[in-house]
């Protein structure tokens, strides 16, 4: 669900960005976003093995983290902090949800 969601957003807003002359930028947060996207599937797959879940939260959120620091280095050092709020979107779709998916039971 995260997944298709951050997609759909990285289509939208990687989309506008390009449309209003900021190619890089855009693809800086469609980068983030995608890359946030994938914490939900590293999250699940750590509760399966033996990690301390909180030790492995902070290894995942420093990896996303270095990785978009890097993306947006490479597409432009000015562009680092719209990969960064690419992962950050994604974290808050991801934790929208999970409370989705708790209200519905």
């Amino acid at each position: 669900m995260t997944l298709l969601v951050c997609a759909g957003l990285a289509l939208a807003l990687g989309a506008g960005m390009v449309a209003s002359g900021h190619a890089p930028g855009g693809l800086a947060l469609v980068g983030g976003l995608l890359l946030g996207s994938l914490n939900g599937h590293l999250a699940r797959w750590s509760l399966g093995a033996d990690l301390d879940f909180r030790a492995s939260s902070l290894g995942r959120l420093g990896l996303l983290s270095a990785l978009a620091v890097a993306l947006g280095a490479l597409v432009g050092g000015d562009q680092i902090i719209l990969a960064l709020l690419g992962v950050a979107l994604s974290q808050l779709v991801l934790a929208a949800s999970a409370g989705f998916s708790l209200v519905r039971g």
